[in-house]
């Protein structure tokens, strides 16, 4: 019996070009499409999620910050954070402070890359708006901000984590030959054999 879940469509190819003779140089191809198709992250990142909130999400993708203040900001900001993972960008999103406050955050995160912002990134992230700033290489967030100033905060902070100088790699520092300790090695005690 088939899979019943499987409903394939036939597409044709464009049509082969007619010979001198007036007849087909070849047949068509058939092709079928298969619902998995769509890239699977893709169905990942949007699975649960109504249509304002993928409107949401494709706006936060043109804009590169997401706008959490609207209900269910959880799915959403998961969707916009597995999407930055995949395009190794920050992610940057904004929110209210509470639900009907007037004043909210610009949250900024470093984790969906491999880079953390140097020490001229974090000065260039506390001038853009001087006071409530909390910067660690790792992440910033931008606390007590006027919910008109937001939007244009968010976009700053995006322009500015992506600008050349401000981030740096990640990695370990690599430690010289002559600084690291030789690894100790423990004895076990030899198991006893049966002898047959």
């Amino acid at each position: 019996m088939g899979r019943p879940w499987f409903n394939p469509l036939p597409v044709s190819a464009p049509q082969a070009p007619v010979s001198r003779h007036g007849k087909s140089a070849s047949r068509p191809v058939k092709f079928l499409r298969h619902p998995a198709d769509r890239s699977s992250v893709q169905t990942l990142m949007e699975a649960g999620l109504t249509t304002r909130q993928r409107t949401e999400l494709r706006r936060a993708r043109e804009n590169g910050y997401l706008d959490a203040r609207a209900a269910g900001a959880a799915n959403l900001l998961m969707a916009f954070s597995l999407w930055c993972w995949r395009l190794k960008l920050p992610v940057v999103w904004l929110e209210r402070n509470s639900p009907r406050s007037r004043y909210g955050r610009v949250r900024l995160d470093l984790y969906t890359t491999s880079n953390r912002l140097s020490v001229e990134g974090q000065a260039q992230m506390q001038g853009i708006v001087p006071g409530a700033v909390d910067i660690s290489p790792h992440d910033a967030l931008w606390s007590h901000v006027p919910l008109a100033n937001l939007g244009p905060l968010a976009a700053r902070v995006l322009k500015t984590a992506l600008r050349p100088g401000n981030c740096e790699a990640a990695a370990p520092r690599w430690i010289p030959a002559e600084r690291r300790r030789p690894a100790k090695l423990i004895e076990l005690p030899r198991a006893q054999t049966a002898s047959a």
